[in-house]
């Protein structure tokens, strides 16, 4: 796969208005696309509570510029995909959404890779629109058509596309430099971690040429 250092201007170009598979679960898993039990406030520890902490992140956020810019959002590869309907694992046919968290649709997807828990998409698309402080979301999901589109459902198949996890980016991680890396993904539920997904996020008007190259090398 192409590490973060190969991208160019010449990514096409999206309103995070578009997309079609964007996902209720995004909104109701939780931002690492699970939920979580909330663990109680501290006391006298030397930890912060968690209302102390997500405090702070809102401080943070009211620090970002509040002009819209453009996201370059590389969706590389995964790994370990793995999802079970009525507990019985089923053969995968892995696609990727992305959005941003104030945006009611996906920006965009990926092409679905057929009978594969370890697929390569290396998918690279701009967000034209995107608000600093939004956090960037990805939805996993396995194809019911991955054949034709628009064909009925193999024999034995889900009816429709099947939800494996979601992950998600917070601005504060990629924000000016970028990030190149792996996401976990978390299974809706509290299912778990059902893989990891690889990718790349940058902001060419913020950051300079080059500066996510240097601090990432997902090529490998």
């Amino acid at each position: 796969p192409p590490s973060c250092s190969s991208r160019s201007s010449s990514c096409s170009s999206y309103s995070s208005a578009g997309g079609d598979h964007w996902t209720a679960a995004v909104r109701t898993g939780g931002r690492s696309g699970g939920s979580r039990r909330r663990k109680p406030a501290l006391q006298g520890g030397s930890k912060q509570s968690p209302r102390r902490a997500r405090g702070k992140r809102r401080a943070r956020r009211a620090e970002f510029p509040k002009q819209p810019t453009r996201l370059h959002v590389s969706v590389l590869s995964a790994r370990g995909l793995r999802f079970g309907i009525e507990g019985i694992l089923v053969e995968c046919h892995p696609f990727v959404t992305c959005g941003v968290s104030s945006a009611p649709r996906a920006a965009f997807q990926t092409q679905v890779v057929r009978h594969s828990g370890d697929p390569t998409w290396n998918v690279e698309q701009e967000i034209l629109d995107y608000m600093p402080g939004d956090s960037v979301d990805f939805a996993v999901l396995s194809s019911a058509h991955p054949f034709i589109e628009g064909q009925h459902a193999h024999v034995g198949g889900p009816i429709e596309d099947v939800l494996i996890g979601t992950a998600s980016l917070c601005c504060e991680r990629f924000y000016p430099h970028g990030f190149g890396g792996d996401l976990t993904i978390m299974g809706p539920a509290g299912t778990g971690i059902r893989g990891l997904l690889r990718v790349c996020v940058s902001l060419p008007d913020v950051a300079p040429a080059g500066t996510l190259a240097a601090h990432y090398d997902v090529s490998s």
